[in-house]
């Protein structure tokens, strides 16, 4: 009689345990890190596939990271260094000096919207008085370029721009062309006296910087728009204007033209 006899099954096999993961972010190790999961940065010789195992293909956000290891991960907000900064240029500029200069550019700028709504007017269609509307246009243009130059000055001396709400003209039609020359006359002599109250405030506060810069960029300058917009008023009154309106295109054509 013949007994079988049954061989013992052959022990399990053992995989090669699975080389670590090259370190890209701080975390050396699965061992290392209390979540147990291994940080990316494998390179394509050591990544191995196995059951149960994933390698990330890209390292995880530096918050996570830093949440895995108890750190505070760096805030990307953080308020600017040179927000807080004291100017450094700053001598001599006194703050009612400083104000006054960020006021009168509030006042600049509307003056250049009310004289474009002026030319805005003369460019109308039932209106039509094409150098009008390109003269005003130029006086527009001139009080804007006048409002940057004082507000790179206020940066130069140390100070700090401060915008203001700019009002919307008073009129959306302006009249002939002799209302319309009145009223920019009106509006450049404001302007002329908010020049000159701010020259007197700086020699009150002992800026002669200041006072300078006024009487070469804006003093001279607003005195000869003045002297030009008196003679184009003269003028129209001359050619009996508003009652005829003849005189009004024969001055828009031969004197502005």
């Amino acid at each position: 009689m013949v007994t079988s006899i049954t061989a013992p099954p052959p022990p399990p096999r053992q995989l090669a345990p699975l080389p670590r993961c090259r370190v890209t972010c701080g975390v050396t190790s699965p061992s290392s890190s209390p979540e147990g999961w291994q940080v990316a940065g494998c390179s394509p010789s050591t990544r191995r596939a196995s059951a149960g195992y994933k390698c990330p293909r890209s390292p995880p956000a530096p918050e996570a990271a830093c949440r895995t290891l108890g750190r505070t991960a760096p805030s990307h907000r953080a308020g600017r260094p040179h927000s807080t900064m004291e100017p450094q240029v700053r001598q001599n500029l006194h703050q009612d000096c400083e104000a006054a200069l960020n006021g009168l550019a509030s006042v600049q700028l509307y003056a250049s919207y009310t004289l474009l709504s002026m030319s805005c007017h003369f460019d109308r269609d039932d209106v039509a008085l094409p150098h009008m509307s390109d003269f005003l246009h130029e006086q527009s243009q001139e009080e804007h370029e006048h409002a940057i130059k004082l507000l790179r000055y206020l940066n130069k001396r140390g100070g700090r721009v401060a915008l203001q709400d700019i009002r919307r003209p008073e009129r959306e039609a302006w009249g002939n062309s002799l209302e319309a020359l009145q009223a920019a006359l009106h509006l450049h002599k404001t302007l002329n006296q908010a020049l000159l109250d701010l020259h007197k405030l700086a020699t009150e506060k002992s800026d002669p910087h200041l006072c300078d810069f006024l009487e070469t960029v804006y003093l001279q300058e607003q005195v000869k728009t003045l002297k030009k917009l008196g003679d184009h008023v003269t003028n129209l009154k001359r050619l009996e204007v508003p009652q005829m309106g003849l005189g009004e295109y024969l001055f828009d054509k031969h004197t502005l033209g």
